[in-house]
């Protein structure tokens, strides 16, 4: 009887790119004339914002635009002004591979250095760099060898699951909304800055399209000093958004992946104590269904040398989408005793995959920023790091995340020396769990090559703890299940060392 293979289709998901590369932030822009000139420059505030990503090809795009304020001072006044200015990028990747029917992009943008300063009282030149860690990873079909059977084939197989992406749909969407904030009496407020992110909050499939609802965060802080002292005022909304998305093959069977970003938030003064905030903000909606096959891991025959064509191939095992709380408190030193705190926020700079003693949690890196005037009446800004873990449930193979921190509650209490800040928040995203499997893609029977079979019909071999029937079975040209049944062996894997009875076989 000569050799069949009988073949089945696993759901792949090859990585084709995991690298982190630079892009320069370069630029001038000018002041408007409305606004006061510079003086002083007291801090850039430089924001990354990833507004498409796509793979055709061999090659993946990034396309974005780095989000630059900058917060200055007049002269000879106490009040603090802004100006936010988009500077664009584009980033193109060379892929190891063309990419399948189905292709997930995953960049986490963050700013690596920065350098601004006055040309002259309305010009400002921006030197810089921005960290682009990018993932593709591409899923298509592969062929497998799910059962070989005849010419004495002897074969190791596994039954894996897997999750497949089916869809895809992307829109956009606009918040434009009033927003009333206490002025404290001041007749001409200057916006310093808007930030605004995204959290979805409940996914329903109803007939056949997949319903998003969340809550937009925004916080605003304004200039509101008087003659004789520097304040800001601080207000945080939440702006509430419910939308609709349909993916290309949605069935009963799948299931959504949502993931909500901000592309843009701008805030000006519209009247007395109101605030127009517009927030532009995009939907991704993926959609996977579960799937599973029958693979083949090894083979040989006891009577003619295999080819064989065997790969290690990544499969996505879970998808797990992470909504957790997080809190932190921290006390630090004052970097001028007696300096009196301005202004503050936080922002979210990364996460990473820690494993310490066995525990699996994200580590969240995350900076305060923060102004301070001191005894001489100069304001003075500092960045302080910070980082803390948050633990997550244990991925099975390599972890490919994408997540991020929402902080809602920041506040902060100084002493004379010293400032202690309270944050509180949600870490969010979610994780695609990856594993890889030994598959044979190919394998026929070179029939030029017959093996020779032993003069006895049974041997003894003494195993140790921990080896594998197979193995043996390969080792003496024999079949694996009659060495199990001639020794009544439940178990793949010996748990004990043992003397073996191996029958030969044809």
């Amino acid at each position: 009887m000569e050799l069949n293979a009988a073949t089945d289709y696993l759901g792949t998901n090859e990585l084709l790119c995991d690298i982190t590369a630079e892009q320069p932030v370069e630029g001038e822009f000018t002041i408007p004339d409305y606004q006061p000139e510079i003086f002083k420059i007291v801090k850039a505030k430089a924001e990354p914002v990833v507004v498409q990503k796509l793979a055709v090809g061999s090659r993946a795009t990034v396309d974005g635009y780095v989000r630059l304020t900058v917060i200055y001072q007049s002269n000879d006044d106490k009040r603090l002004f802004a100006s936010t200015q988009k500077l664009p990028y584009s980033k193109q990747i060379d892929l190891k591979d063309s990419v399948g029917d189905n292709c997930t992009i995953m960049c986490d943008a963050g700013i690596s250095y920065l350098n601004c300063r006055a040309v002259n009282q309305r010009r400002i030149d921006v030197r810089g760099a921005a960290n682009l860690e990018i993932k593709v990873l591409s899923g298509k079909a592969t062929e497998v060898v799910s059962d070989v059977s005849g010419d004495g084939a002897q074969q190791r197989q596994r039954e894996v699951e897997f999750m497949r992406q089916t869809g895809i749909d992307e829109k956009q969407f606009t918040l434009d909304e009033p927003l009333s904030v206490d002025f404290d009496g001041c007749e001409a407020p200057a916006i310093l800055r808007c930030d605004a992110k995204a959290l979805k909050e409940t996914v329903s499939v109803e007939d056949g399209r997949i319903v998003v609802s969340g809550a937009v965060n925004v916080s605003v802080a304004l200039d509101v000093s008087t003659e004789d002292e520097y304040r800001v005022k601080r207000a945080a909304f939440s702006l509430p958004f419910n939308q609709v998305a349909e993916a290309d093959g949605m069935s009963e069977d799948n299931f959504p992946i949502v993931s909500v970003s901000v592309l843009s938030a701008s805030a000006e003064v519209e009247e007395a104590n109101v605030v127009g905030a517009s927030v532009l903000c995009a939907l991704d909606v993926r959609t996977f269904e579960n799937g599973s096959a029958t693979l083949v891991n090894d083979a040989f025959s006891t009577r003619y040398e295999l080819d064989i064509t065997a790969e290690n191939v990544s499969v996505i095992r879970n998808i797990e989408e992470v909504s957790q709380p997080i809190a932190v408190r921290q006390t630090i030193e004052k970097p001028a005793p007696g300096a009196k705190l301005i202004d503050y926020y936080v922002t979210p700079v990364g996460a990473s995959f820690v494993s310490e003693s066995g525990a699996v949690s994200v580590r969240l890196s995350s900076m305060l920023s923060y102004f301070l005037s001191d005894a001489a009446g100069d304001i003075v800004s500092w960045d302080q790091p910070f980082e803390f873990d948050v633990d997550v449930e244990q991925p099975f193979g390599k972890p490919y995340y994408d997540l991020d921190a929402l902080f809602t509650g920041v506040e902060c209490s100084e002493a004379e020396d010293t400032i202690t800040f309270k944050a509180e928040g949600t870490l969010y995203g979610s994780v695609i769990d990856i594993v890889k499997q030994p598959a044979v893609i190919s394998v026929s029977a070179d029939t030029s090559k017959p093996k020779t079979r032993p003069d006895m019909a049974l041997s003894i071999y003494y195993a140790d703890e921990g080896e594998d029937i197979f193995e043996i079975a390969k080792t003496f040209n024999t079949s694996p299940i009659e060495i199990a049944q001639e020794n009544n062996i439940t178990d793949g894997i010996l748990e004990q060392k043992s003397m073996l009875l191996i029958p030969i076989v044809e």
